[in-house]
């Protein structure tokens, strides 16, 4: 009886820590340090047998169409713009690397840029993307959130190890997905990621909110988190893992260009 009475005790304590840290985290004001644990923009190549191009999408809200940036015309000013014609004339609308729903659902200082990288020799493609938040930490969240609605069916989600050279292993969750279309075949595909913090990097969404918590509360600092995702197609056998074989290589030769050392 009095075993059970102190786990209760406990459990109240810890639902009681954890939401005063989460209404500190969403509600006091800190110090915004406008630097994140990654660079910018995505390296050119992984490696020399690994080559990547921009992806930019057509930001007509009626037209969501994928562009890759080696095929494209810049305008005179730099910018790339949808010159594909449609039923009422050429759509002329801004490419930008993030989808117009995504920006739509985003806080406007949220950055996003994404490539396909190409493997030549045994024909492999991977899509990498990077989601970079802002001042509102809804910029970031857990990709599973979104899978059900574009059509995806969660058959696995685990925690693969990255080795990397010189330091700890890196810890990747991977989502085995499977999404229906109503004229062919399932496609059988990889979602692959890990959040990114200043001299932090966790898969888990619960541990980078522990870790703003702590920032916040203790440091009286918020940083700008990302999240880094690498996509790709996979077996359709459910024990075949060789896509992890495939993300370790990625992501071994991506970090390093990638991901900024801790200071």
């Amino acid at each position: 009886m009095e075993t059970s009475s102190y786990f209760k005790a406990n459990l109240i304590l810890t639902v009681l820590f954890t939401v005063t840290c989460l209404l500190l985290v969403f509600t006091v004001d800190t110090r915004f340090l406008d630097r994140a644990g990654i660079r910018q923009e995505l390296p050119v190549s992984l490696s020399e047998n690994w080559q990547g191009s921009g992806i930019l999408f057509c930001q007509n809200k009626d037209h969501d169409i994928a562009f890759l940036q080696e095929n494209l015309t810049p305008e005179e000013d730099g910018t790339y713009r949808c010159k594909q014609v449609l039923p009422t004339g050429v759509c002329n609308a801004p490419l930008a690397p993030g989808r117009f729903q995504e920006y739509a659902s985003l806080p406007p200082d949220t950055v996003i840029f994404k490539k396909l990288y190409r493997e030549e020799e045994v024909n492999r493609t991977v899509t990498v993307g990077v989601v970079v938040s802002g001042r509102d930490r809804t910029s970031i969240h857990r990709p599973e959130l979104c899978m059900p609605s574009q059509g995806n069916e969660i058959q696995l989600r685990e925690v693969i190890q990255v080795p990397l050279e010189g330091r700890d292993p890196l810890e990747v969750m991977v989502l085995d997905l499977m999404q229906w279309t109503d004229d062919s075949p399932p496609r059988y595909t990889y979602y692959a990621y890990w959040f990114v913090g200043h001299g932090r990097e966790t898969p888990h969404h619960l541990e980078r909110m522990k870790w703003m918590a702590t920032d916040k509360i203790f440091r009286n600092i918020s940083h700008r988190w990302a999240y880094v995702q690498v996509s790709g197609m996979r077996s359709s056998d459910a024990g075949n893992k060789d896509h992890h074989d495939e993300i370790r290589d990625v992501i071994s030769k991506l970090h390093p260009q990638l991901v900024l050392e801790q200071e």
